[in-house]
């Protein structure tokens, strides 16, 4: 169970405040609920304390030393395009809800490929694929910006130093 004045993740929102624990009379019931506010637009949501559906859309925000962890593991991290568009927005999207980092990095680090590659070819990057590759970031980059006390454009360019600092690192062993 969470805390009020937990800072946790929410779905999509990104990251989200506990700031309450609030009863809401539903059908003649009286119902729990976490208040969250959202960080980046002030949205108030309710989460049902006993809806596991919605309960597992909240999740604890990594700490620096797992954004590490992340990183280092990055290069190394496989691509996991889907060539059926249909089947590829229905898979990407259900990363995106669930959540989970390394799957988001494999997506974001996948569709940057594949964007990369059309570009080469002189073609259009899918609006699918781009819209996936934005909430992608838009979720990973504000986490990182809020555990690492940065701007979400300074992480990109924060990933990509560690990136070549573990390289740098693992050369001299």
């Amino acid at each position: 169970m969470y805390k009020i004045g937990e800072n946790v993740l929410y779905g999509s929102e990104g990251v989200c405040k506990i700031t309450d624990i609030v009863s809401r009379v539903i059908n003649n019931q009286e119902k729990k609920f976490y208040l969250l506010t959202s960080s980046s637009n002030k949205m108030k949501i309710l989460v049902p304390l006993d809806n596991e559906l919605s309960l597992a859309k909240m999740r604890k925000i990594l700490s620096k030393e797992e954004i590490y962890k992340l990183i280092e593991a990055m290069p190394d991290n496989e691509t996991i395009w889907i060539k059926d568009k249909n089947l590829r927005k229905k898979k990407y999207n259900e990363i995106i809800i669930k959540g989970d980092h390394e799957q988001i990095v494999k997506l974001i680090k996948t569709l940057y490929l594949n964007k990369q590659e059309q570009i080469k070819k002189g073609k259009k990057f899918h609006v699918q694929d781009m819209y996936l590759l934005d909430a992608a970031e838009k979720m990973l980059y504000e986490e990182f910006s809020y555990t690492l006390d940065i701007q979400p454009d300074e992480v990109l360019p924060f990933i990509l130093k560690n990136i070549k600092l573990n390289e740098k690192g693992n050369n001299n062993v």
